[in-house]
């Protein structure tokens, strides 16, 4: 039986938003006519005596599944990192918005154990969340997701960033997403996502500059980009790779891409244009095979062909010759992954290639 007249608290530590480290305060008595809190066991050792713990405990709340977070428990020793730990566990779970440690000694007699009481404040239930003023086209709720169970701060402002995203995916590159929280009885609330789209915009041009001898179209060649369309930043981004990899595949090792865009808002419309420095082509040098699990040098004759010295250098034509030999070696062995170690020669304007076997 709890003695209330012999109850001894000892306050360990109480955070906000940003848990600060548990910092030690003097015992105060609990009022004599106070009424005990309903608590949720996590934990309990009966013959558990001091130092050790007789019970941990979550009070303010009646979810058990947020036991799941502690590292504290009954039959150990009170272990203030622990405790410590487990406070910045239950911020992080989302279901607690405050919580305070506490340590009490809930029976009379010398060497009566501790029992640890984490009392929390649990975040209001979270009903429903809803998207309002999106545009059609515009997919909400895969933007918003799962909806959690209790109101977290650090889900509404991903949600929300990934409603922008969303929008701006579909060509509204000027859209804004706010939200509103609403009382829904009993402690309960629902959150509400306002958009505010603006205008769609959509691809007017590509355009090239600094081309002298790459060819534009050879560099247009699997854009994903369409004019008429809307253009993502993502998708500015991959296209951007391609062109590099274009310019890496006519020899143009040390060349360099950029993207920009230029809009029209009259005609809502704007144009991305790459601006590209090609730098020399190079051709390839020697191309071997080595490494600690390497085949006979025979065994790869027919690959290496395919790659002689004096060829233009081609990415595309290296990623084959290594897939490959990739291949050939699952057909002898266990699989072998392939390493490339590249070699530029600026004066000979060569690429030597060690094609290395792990």
């Amino acid at each position: 039986m709890r003695a209330a007249a012999a109850a001894a608290t000892l306050l360990l530590a109480a955070c906000a938003a940003s848990p600060p480290p548990p910092a030690p305060r003097a015992p105060a008595p609990a009022p004599a006519a106070a009424p005990a809190q309903p608590a949720v066991g996590c934990s309990r050792d009966d013959a558990a005596r001091s130092p050790a713990l007789a019970a941990v405990a979550l009070r303010g709340t009646r979810d058990a599944a947020v036991c799941e977070h502690l590292r504290s428990r009954a039959g150990a020793p009170l272990d203030e990192a622990a405790v410590e730990s487990d406070i910045r566990a239950l911020h992080a779970g989302g279901v607690v918005e405050d919580v305070v440690a506490v340590l009490e000694v809930l029976e009379d007699g010398a060497g009566a154990a501790p029992s640890l009481f984490f009392e929390v404040k649990e975040r209001p239930r979270l009903l429903a969340a809803g998207v309002s003023s999106a545009p059609e086209g515009v997919d909400t709720a895969r933007a918003i997701g799962e909806v959690p169970r209790h109101l977290d701060p650090t889900w509404v402002r991903d949600a929300r960033s990934r409603l922008v995203d969303a929008l701006r995916w579909e060509g509204y590159r000027k859209a804004t997403v706010d939200h509103v929280v609403t009382p829904a009885g009993s402690g309960a609330v629902e959150v509400g996502f306002v958009v505010k789209p603006e205008r769609r915009f959509t691809l007017g041009a590509i355009r090239f500059e600094g081309l002298a001898n790459a060819p534009e179209a050879r560099l247009r060649e699997g854009l994903g980009l369409r004019v008429g369309a809307p253009a993502a930043e993502p998708m500015i981004e991959r296209d951007t790779f391609v062109v590099t990899s274009a310019l890496y595949d006519l020899g143009m090792v040390e060349s360099s891409v950029s993207a920009r865009e230029e809009e029209n808002f009259l005609g809502a419309s704007f144009d991305v244009i790459f601006t590209v420095k090609e730098g020399a082509v190079y051709r390839l040098g020697d191309v071997k095979v080595a490494g600690a699990h390497a085949l006979p040098t025979a065994r790869y004759a027919a690959i290496l062909k395919k790659l002689p010295r004096g060829k233009t250098f081609s990415r595309s034509a290296i990623a084959a010759g290594i897939q490959e030999i990739e291949s050939l070696h699952r057909e002898v062995g266990p699989p072998r992954a392939v390493q490339v170690e590249s070699q530029l020669d600026p004066k000979k304007r060569v690429v030597n290639l060690v094609l290395r076997v792990e």
